[in-house]
């Protein structure tokens, strides 16, 4: 059985300056987890997450950080949950905007080498079949693009449709 703690339970930690993923990792290593479950808010100021593009090679050196501490204490990596890239917008240039940095996320899943990633649906309540539509081919398309990886992209399901 796997054990793990997400790292947003600790948002309010975080927001006050009392954690930050290092420390999350030793949280994790100390309370028995079994893996790491990050969101991608503990992975800011260095990986924002509004970031797209590729990454810069001091994000790259960040990255090798992690990995190195998180190896040290013996967690592989689970579950990224991802905020900030959601599929749903009203806009196509919204939607190609949160596309571009689910894409840089699932890039940086494969990086470190997660099983999973988490993005949001986005999107109204209530489904009109134009949005459902968008959605799907969305996620079709994050799946395809995490399956060379060995990412499974799973769907958030705590705001939207």
């Amino acid at each position: 059985m796997e054990l793990s703690i997400c790292s947003y339970s600790f948002h309010r930690a975080l927001a006050a300056g009392k954690q930050d993923i290092f420390r999350y990792i030793a949280d994790c290593r100390e309370m028995g987890c079994t893996q790491l479950d990050p969101w991608n808010g503990h992975l800011a100021p260095m990986l924002p997450r509004e970031g797209s593009g590729p990454l810069t090679a001091e994000q790259e050196a960040y990255l090798e950080q992690i990995e190195d501490v998180a190896d040290q204490n013996g967690l592989p990596w689970g579950l990224l949950a991802v905020d900030g890239a959601h599929i749903y917008e009203q806009t196509e240039s919204a939607r190609r905007a949160n596309r571009e940095r689910a894409y840089r996320w699932i890039d940086i899943a494969g990086k470190l080498g997660f099983e999973q990633i988490r993005i949001d649906a986005g999107g109204p309540e209530e489904l009109p079949d134009d949005v459902f539509e968008i959605i799907v081919e969305g996620y079709n398309d994050l799946i395809a693009r995490a399956k060379p990886l060995g990412l499974q992209v799973i769907i958030e399901n705590h705001w939207g449709p």
